[in-house]
């Protein structure tokens, strides 16, 4: 993740998602978190930004999911 995303962006689905704590952040929780240095609409956009990032088929990410379910369903065939 962290090679196609920006630090910003890498931070805010680390948070979102509950990546680095079990408990997922709010849009809300991220702002006041920075101190009021970021909106939430600068939030939602990186956010949104990463996620389109991660979803693009040219990325690193997508290829190896692909590759990995590719195998998986031949190893599946030869049981």
């Amino acid at each position: 993740m962290a090679t196609e995303l920006t630090p910003y962006e890498r931070d805010v689905l680390r948070m979102r998602l509950g990546l680095d704590s079990s408990e997922s952040k709010t849009v809300r929780e991220i702002v006041e978190l920075s101190g009021g240095m970021v909106s939430m609409a600068d939030v939602r956009g990186a956010e949104r930004r990463a996620f389109k990032k991660l979803q693009s088929p040219a990325s690193v990410h997508t290829h190896y999911l692909l590759a990995y379910l590719d195998f998986g369903e031949r190893a599946d065939i030869q049981y």
